[in-house]
């Protein structure tokens, strides 16, 4: 059975000291998708928020369902409170650095009271946090479902709705944490050899939906029913769950035929949660200086002012990390306050990895 814990989504820190590589690489994928879909753009469609058909929120649900370790659950227990606060701790921190930020620039912070019914997140991306604490804290009174959960997160996910028009509680991706959940039994390797073996098919079907959207939103054209399939294989539960796997796939295939690329990409996933947390009120801070937004278009349409967009996403993403290797460096103890991680020594993800890869060369 597959051994993680309840923040696998962000960090599958397994047992045995060895990182999942494909997971990590996929980990760093998505991880970026989130920082370049938050990248001002040129005016019209945004490639990197339909690269992936947004997969990459719900790639994080799924992979913690997935890795959740049932082992760590008490009989009997009907709440996880330990895994709750842990993850609660740098969520406050780090809501509580994107209200400063906030506060310093002179933005409203909240609108009440609607926002507070809704849970709305200061730091923006940080819902996703929000969700996972409150589902780490369910999940014990969910493995009570045992061979149900599947047929109970394809329920939730059929009531693809939400509460709030931002930082919504979204049961569609709440259905498919339960949905990794439900496949926690099986093992990770298994889950593997269909990637490995599909997983071009899957990436395929994924980049067609968002070419054909990407190309009738940017053509302007007559709303047809051709554009609403599309629309709704991006934004639909179907779009999510693809983009998803389009991620997974991606990583075992780096793995498996760019092994010298991904023995260099899965160490950075250590970072993943750091940068998720930062990015947002480091681009809300830098955008202000400039005068332009996040997550907002910016000037005409033109497909090659995507390019230093591209570029400017992954010089945050940089930045992020070594900060993160600056703090595990001198101030490991700040880990789990800071990047939702065990107290761990310098360099050891690298260690970590490159002793999965060693271990699979010799199979």
């Amino acid at each position: 059975m597959m051994q993680g814990n309840l923040c696998s989504g962000i960090d599958p820190h397994l047992t045995n000291q060895k990182r999942v590589v494909w997971l990590e690489v996929s980990r760093v994928l998505a991880t970026f998708l989130v920082v370049w879909e938050h990248m001002p753009y040129p005016y019209g469609i945004h490639f990197g928020k339909f690269a992936f058909l947004r997969g990459s929120v719900p790639f994080f649900f799924f992979v913690a369902g997935l890795l959740s370790m049932r082992k760590g659950v008490v009989k009997g227990q009907w709440f996880n409170w330990s895994r709750a606060v842990f993850l609660l701790v740098p969520f406050v921190i780090w809501e509580v650095v994107a209200m400063a930020n906030a506060l310093f620039l002179g933005k409203e912070i909240w609108s009440f009271p609607h926002s507070l019914v809704v849970l709305t997140c200061i730091n923006k991306p940080l819902w996703f946090m929000r969700d996972l604490i409150l589902l780490s804290l369910v999940t014990p009174l969910l493995l009570r479902f045992h061979s149900k959960l599947i047929a109970l997160a394809v329920a939730i996910m059929a009531f693809d709705y939400s509460f709030g028009p931002d930082n919504r509680l979204l049961p569609s991706t709440w259905g498919i944490y339960i949905l990794g959940l439900g496949l926690n039994r099986y093992d990770l390797d298994g889950f593997r050899k269909f990637l490995d073996k599909n997983g071009i098919y899957i990436i395929g079907l994924t980049f067609t939906l968002a070419a054909g959207f990407i190309l009738k939103g940017r053509d302007q054209m007559p709303v047809s029913e051709l554009f609403h399939i599309f629309h709704g294989a991006c934004f639909g539960v179907f779009g999510l769950i693809l983009g998803a796997m389009s991620i997974m796939s991606a990583g075992v295939l780096i793995e498996k035929y760019l092994p010298s690329v991904a023995s260099r990409i899965a160490p950075i996933g250590i970072s993943s949660f750091l940068i998720y947390a930062v990015h947002w009120p480091f681009l809300v801070l830098i955008c202000s200086f400039i005068g332009i937004r996040p997550y907002c278009p910016v000037g005409n349409w033109n497909f090659w002012g995507h390019i230093p967009v591209f570029i400017a996403a992954v010089g945050v993403y940089a930045v992020i990390h070594w900060g993160y290797l600056l703090i595990e460096r001198f101030f490991p103890r700040m880990l789990p306050f800071l990047a939702a991680q065990r107290i761990r020594d310098f360099g050891s993800a690298k260690r970590e990895v490159l002793g999965s890869l060693s271990e699979a060369g010799t199979r």
